[in-house]
């Protein structure tokens, strides 16, 4: 496959938001899964090994439009250019094999014999959920895909579609700004999770995670997310956290999710089990931590 440029089909502009960032690039990574399977991929890890070899050599740079009112608010035109990596090395790629994700081994490790239900909150095109029905191999196991942006569900009713063998990942629309989660089968025993998905919000609604644990009779949450910062208190900041709050603020991440996880446990919705800080470097500016809760009985 070779891109210069891939052309997202939009009516008109929109608004740079990150959201609609995640709207065109989805678009354009389906495109890419679409090339790949017409191009002989025999299975969704083919596939996905397709565009992880596209992004070790290529960013996916999205364009932007000034505002034709003046007021500098930017938009997007569907336009995602693939901006050369400057530190790809084209000669030593080669075809990328299945390699389980080890950031999601802390929901493999919560997933027992009696949770009928995995959700995703902000399952971008599903890779997460692929690489756990690969890994878990329970077909009785209902894959929930939550995912805000109409390409991702896309997306992941293309894998559906594509590999009828496998079992499907139900997909449903979900927005963080609302903490409504209609889709989550309340009568199982259901783990949830998100994985870099509620960063993308800057001030989730207070009752964000009360309204969660209301969702299910017997639910278990895990956020593989960068609050890290957040659980430490400011007087005892050092120098990355001031730049870890810096580089969340540059880019209109996520700063109150510990405090609603506070508010949550105020309200005796959940009781934290777990709290693992700045575990994962994958991104050095941005690492990942993860927190694990568990419903409240009466």
């Amino acid at each position: 496959m070779h891109y210069k440029a891939i052309k997202v089909e939009i009516t008109q502009p929109i608004p740079y938001t990150n959201q609609n960032f995640y709207e065109i690039v989805w678009a354009a990574r389906l495109e890419v899964f679409r090339q790949a399977l017409e191009g002989g991929a025999k299975t969704p890890f083919d596939i996905m090994a397709c565009l992880v070899n596209l992004e070790q050599q290529f960013t996916f740079g999205v364009e932007k439009l000034p505002s034709p009112t003046g007021d500098g608010t930017l938009y997007l035109n569907g336009v995602v250019r693939l901006v050369p990596n400057p530190d790809s090395n084209q000669q030593s790629l080669s075809a990328t094999s299945y390699s389980f994700n080890q950031i999601l081994a802390v929901v493999v490790q919560h997933c027992d014999d009696g949770v009928k239900a995995i959700v995703e909150l902000g399952a971008g095109y599903g890779r997460n959920l692929i690489e756990l029905r690969h890994h878990l191999r329970r077909p009785d196991l209902a894959l929930i895909g939550a995912e805000y942006t109409q390409s991702g569900r896309d997306a992941m009713e293309f894998f559906n579609a594509s590999f009828p063998d496998l079992s499907p990942i139900q997909t449903a629309f979900t927005d963080h700004h609302l903490a409504s989660f209609p889709f989550v089968p309340g009568r199982d025993k259901v783990l949830v999770f998100s994985c870099h998905s509620l960063e993308q919000v800057e001030k989730l609604p207070l009752d964000f995670f009360v309204n969660l644990a209301a969702s299910a009779e017997d639910i278990t949450g895990v956020h593989i997310e960068p609050f890290g910062f957040q659980a430490v208190p400011r007087s005892a900041w050092n120098r990355s956290h001031y730049d870890h709050n810096a580089f969340i603020r540059s880019k209109n991440y996520n700063l109150n999710m510990w405090a609603c996880l506070e508010h949550a446990v105020r309200e005796q919705a959940i009781t934290i089990t777990g709290v693992a800080l700045n575990v994962s470097f994958a991104q050095p500016e941005n690492p990942s931590s993860v927190i694990v809760w568990k419903k409240c009985t009466a």
